[in-house]
């Protein structure tokens, strides 16, 4: 069969779902992904899809409007509804009824049977030959006005956002990091001027003091970090990731020269992607592996790139330290959520990290065994 155009009209993650599911069914195709009604409506004039999947509600503009576009612009191509509703709503039924095959992505592995189906019998090919008619397209326009204005409140909200992030980035970067200086500052005249008077207990709180207040300190950087990640825009190159990595192990390996690690790192590997950004990544993810495998008495870390015949390659760090229970993976991308209690850290690496990863339209996640270790896989989009 040859390269069939499939023309997407979705707007959240099942993207990605959707775009695996083809890929794995063996199908030569091409997606075109539309994420708002004018993006939609300016596919169907320009792309020639062989085929349309379809959410049903996108920014308030309704499979069924979807539908009626469709068959305006082109009444051959065949129109399959996907969307997390049931197929007993009205209004699932009332698309059904219209002929537009209705697949809930409760069991979006009948989808691909469905696609076949209707790709291999022009009969079937949906919208039908029927015009549409003047009530149908004056509901269409108003229906893709009140979506466009939608779509720009919402990025006026996007904007107010992100100033509002601004100014928390200032906060934080001025009104929070100068009272931890000056505390840190008083810790050290107590500890100078009165070191002779202080007992063996008050040493000791002054010690759990200067503990908090480092770990306040990172906490505040890495709350930077992640504000950073998320703002800064990505510009792509090529990199030498072999290189780049090999230089983060150096510098790892000069902070901790006690540690017996085996670090394996392959030649000449290189990828697209934003540099700082990609350096981010890398430095969080290695850093980590350091830290797990921190206990045991020959530490082992690899980094690997698998190449996909379709799709972008997937990296991989993987070590054999602590790893982690495969029940708690969901909490791993979550701001300061923490796994492990009895390591340092702040639980804002692991989100910095991924929010780096989806800005370049990739993905990341996580296999790992209690105390066998853990391998983390990244992409980075194309």
């Amino acid at each position: 069969m040859e390269t069939q155009h499939i023309l997407l009209f979705e707007d959240d993650d099942d993207v990605l779902i959707l775009r695996d599911l083809l890929k794995h069914s063996g199908m030569d195709f091409e997606l075109i992904v539309a994420k708002t009604p004018p993006e939609f409506l300016a596919a169907l004039d320009n792309c020639s899809p062989d085929l349309i999947l379809s959410d049903y509600d996108i920014l308030g503009f309704s499979g069924v409007c979807a539908f009626d576009a469709a068959a305006s612009k082109c009444p051959q191509v065949p129109f399959i509804a996907v969307s997390g509703m049931s197929a007993d709503d009205e209004q699932a039924k009332r698309m059904m009824a219209a002929g537009a095959p209705f697949v809930s992505k409760q069991k979006l592995g009948d989808l691909v049977e469905i696609i076949r189906d209707v790709l291999s019998d022009r009969a079937l090919r949906i919208p039908g030959q029927k015009s549409v008619s003047h009530e149908s397209r004056a509901s269409l326009e108003e229906e893709l006005k009140i979506a466009n204005d939608k779509l720009q409140m919402a990025n006026e909200e996007l904007a107010l956002l992100n100033k509002e992030l601004e100014t928390f980035s200032s906060a934080i970067s001025h009104d929070l990091r100068a009272p931890v200086r000056k505390i840190a500052m008083f810790i050290q005249m107590i500890e100078e001027r009165r070191a002779g008077d202080l007992d063996e207990k008050s040493r000791e709180y002054l010690k759990r003091m200067r503990s908090s207040l480092d770990h306040m300190s990172e906490q505040i950087e890495d709350l930077l970090r992640f504000y950073r990640a998320s703002c800064a825009p990505v510009k792509r190159d090529t990199v030498d990731i072999s290189g780049m990595v090999r230089q983060l192990v150096s510098e790892l390996q000069s902070g901790a020269p006690e540690r017996n690690a085996e670090f394996i790192i392959p030649d000449r590997i290189s990828i697209n992607a934003d540099p700082g950004l990609l350096r981010t990544v890398l430095e969080n993810l290695l850093d980590n592996a350091c830290k797990f495998s921190s206990t045991k008495a020959h530490a082992r870390i690899e980094f690997g790139v698998i190449e996909e015949a379709e799709g972008p390659a997937v990296c991989f760090i993987r070590d054999n330290g602590a790893g982690f229970d495969m029940k708690y993976a969901e909490r791993l991308f979550v701001p300061f959520q923490r796994l492990h209690a009895d390591f340092p850290g702040t639980g804002v690496g692991l989100a910095t990290v991924q929010r780096i990863i989806r800005k370049h339209g990739g993905r990341i996640w996580a296999e790992a065994e209690v105390d066998a270790g853990a391998t983390f896989y990244f992409t980075l989009g194309r």
